[in-house]
């Protein structure tokens, strides 16, 4: 019986990973093209992972400059300033939001996102779907810490949750949580296996749970 189901919030509940995509080009606009190919795919390979450990990378290792703290949150304040609005303004994933608020007092609904934890509570609050989740968890935290501390407070088994991801992280915390896995798009469908499930959007979402339930 699946009690809980764990979102993974650009891609899954918002059509806005290409916003991000946007916003990293925008970011380092100023380098040559060939740095800014491995910055924007290093990017994309590890969708989920916090903002702030993309642009050290991207400081440490494509750039090789030696780089401050401060340095590193001008950086991510930067990225913010370029993505909020947008991000506020994009459509939701076909079937997210009829999901969520058809199901928010039958199954426990939470976030897990790479997204700063403040930032990603704005969001929700103007999209006005904050009141139908139990949590929203974004950075610092990592998304296996969000999924460790969910289980704990909710008393829940690793068989009574579902975790809704499109990037390889939300797979890797699902199968080290052991938890059941939907992937949302085709960004994981080579990666997925006979114990996971693939769908392109939210709108058969129900009809995944029911096998699972079986």
């Amino acid at each position: 019986m699946i009690k809980a189901i764990i979102f993974d919030f650009d891609g899954v509940i918002l059509k806005s990973n290409h916003i991000k995509t946007k916003a990293f080009k925008d970011l380092y606009q100023d380098q040559k093209k060939n740095v800014l190919m491995d910055i924007i795919k290093f990017h994309k390979i590890n969708a989920g992972i916090s903002r702030v450990k993309k642009i050290e990378y991207f400081q440490k290792k494509i750039l090789k400059k030696n780089y401050t703290q401060n340095e590193i949150h001008i950086k991510s304040k930067q990225f913010s300033n370029l993505v909020l609005d947008k991000v506020v303004n994009s459509k939701f994933i076909p079937g997210s939001k009829r999901f969520i608020t058809n199901n928010y007092n039958k199954k426990l609904l939470f976030i897990s996102s790479g997204t700063p934890q403040a930032e990603l509570e704005v969001i929700c609050k103007r999209k006005n779907i904050s009141q139908y989740f139990k949590g929203i968890y974004g950075s610092p935290l990592k998304k296996k810490d969000h999924v460790i501390n969910i289980m704990k407070k909710w008393k829940l088994n690793n068989k009574e949750i579902l975790f809704v991801g499109d990037a390889m992280i939300d797979l890797q915390v699902s199968l080290e949580c052991k938890l059941y896995f939907l992937a949302i798009g085709n960004n994981l469908r080579k990666s997925i296996n006979h114990n996971n499930f693939i769908l392109n959007d939210l709108k058969d979402i129900n009809e995944i749970i029911r096998k699972i339930e079986k």
